[in-house]
């Protein structure tokens, strides 16, 4: 694993996505609900449980309430206004390297053991939760920072030491708000696995994506909401272990706003960043997925436009209507990268019948949240492209079937390859569909 020394450190985190809320402390964004709960900033709240459509934001001319709101566009972050402020940078990456800082575990050393490892992820990086979604409980709280467990006994050959995931000793949280109003999400990031990853017969896929919404502007400096960089130190797969980097081998710290954590932190921030992004979190019941098969022998892109979505699946000829999905656990998780995404967990999905298909990501007419004609794709990596269709507009009267789709269509088996992101022969490229 590549590893820098703290010198290089501040030059690397120029190189990241910040962002910033504008805010006096962070209970703004969590108001105190009584005298007795001032000492502390209030914990933010998720779930998956599925959201109560019949008490979704109020329908406007456009059938889901999306007009209004203040703020950012579409709606607000609590009462709180975004303003300009922190490093400038570019995007942060949810893989192993996220965070850019080098350093990573001593050569040749594994875990050396020391924390009790009982407990879950902490939210690393900043989550935006929509109107009317029932709460989970996040680890810690968004103004402490506790490192008393390091991963490592010693300091990488950098000078950081390593705080993983799920060890109680070891606890922070990345910004995070409940969005008041609709919320139209701005960026797509597609997991890897379906832009570029081969696609084999009876192999498990990672069928996944983030929403996101841009939180600031990259462009001026101080603008942003605090994350924590994190970078992966151990294992792989499902036994991968990611974590946050310090320069002491023991450090607590507490804070009213990311100003006061960058200020107390030092110049490098290390282990924090500024992120012009947030997850948007769109647990099951907001967002679902559908999996359907082409019509075996279509090859000709001609046979398979003019496709409409029902609400349930896509509709017409060239397309069988069961849907492949219909027994995978998809919903939202907090990875350990420490991001929310929405993805297939708990019984993974593979594909068992060679053929075409089309994968259909659907957020739920009347949900809070939806897709517009801004939406755009983010991070874009491979050769398998999607599509984004907005928000369905019904007639009066009508029912509103969907609030955005995302699909993209992908033949079993399938690889990418090339430098340029070429499709391989076994790719067939479908047409988009047009949505009735």
């Amino acid at each position: 694993m590549t590893k820098l020394s703290i010198d290089k450190v501040a030059q690397t985190i120029s190189d990241l996505a910040k962002a910033s809320l504008d805010m006096d402390d962070f209970s703004q964004v969590y108001p105190v609900e009584s005298e007795a709960a001032t000492d502390s900033i209030p914990t933010a709240v998720l779930t998956p449980e599925a959201i109560d459509l019949s008490e979704s934001s109020p329908t406007s001319e456009h059938g889901s309430g999306h007009k209004g709101g203040s703020g950012l566009r579409g709606g607000r972050a609590s009462d709180s206004t975004v303003r300009g402020g922190g490093f400038r940078g570019g995007r942060l990456v949810d893989s192993a390297g996220s965070g850019g800082t080098g350093g990573g575990p001593p050569e040749g050393k594994g875990h050396d053991g020391g924390g009790e490892e009982a407990t879950g992820n902490n939210l690393s990086f900043p989550l935006i939760v929509p109107e009317g979604v029932a709460p989970l409980t996040l680890r810690g709280s968004m103004g402490a920072l506790n490192l008393t467990d390091p991963y490592f006994d010693t300091a990488d050959e950098g000078g950081l030491y390593w705080f993983h995931q799920k060890a109680v000793g070891n606890e922070w949280q990345a910004q995070n708000t409940v969005w008041s109003g609709p919320l139209d999400v701005d960026k797509i990031d597609l997991g890897d696995a379906l832009e570029s990853a081969r696609i084999e017969l009876g192999r498990f896929v990672r069928i996944e994506l983030a929403l996101l919404k841009d939180v600031g502007d990259p462009e001026i400096v101080d603008d942003g909401w605090l994350g924590y960089r994190m970078e992966q130190i151990d294992g792989q797969g499902p036994d991968e272990v990611q974590g946050t980097p310090y320069t002491q081998s023991e450090y607590t710290l507490t804070f009213e706003n990311a100003d006061e954590a960058f200020a107390l932190l030092g110049d490098t921030g290390v282990p924090i960043y500024r992120s012009d992004l947030a997850s948007v979190y769109a647990p099951a019941g907001v967002m679902s997925l559908t999996i359907q098969k082409f019509t075996d022998g279509v090859t000709d892109p001609d046979s398979v436009t003019g496709l409409y979505w029902d609400g349930d699946g896509w509709v017409g000829p060239g397309i069988e209507s069961e849907n492949y999905a219909a027994q995978t656990n998809f919903g939202s998780e907090l990875t350990v990268s420490g991001k929310v995404i929405s993805g297939v967990s708990g019984k993974p999905f593979s594909f068992t019948e060679a053929g075409q298909y089309r994968i259909t990501f659907e957020i739920a007419g009347g949900a809070s949240i939806f897709l517009d004609a801004e939406t755009e794709p983010y991070n874009v990596a491979g050769a398998r492209l999607m599509e984004i269709v907005p928000d369905y507009v019904p007639a009066e009267g009508a029912e509103d079937i969907h609030n955005g789709l995302i699909y993209l269509d992908v033949m079993v088996p399938s690889s990418v390859s090339g430098d340029e992101g070429e499709l391989d022969s076994q790719f067939l490229d479908i047409a988009p569909a047009e949505i009735a």
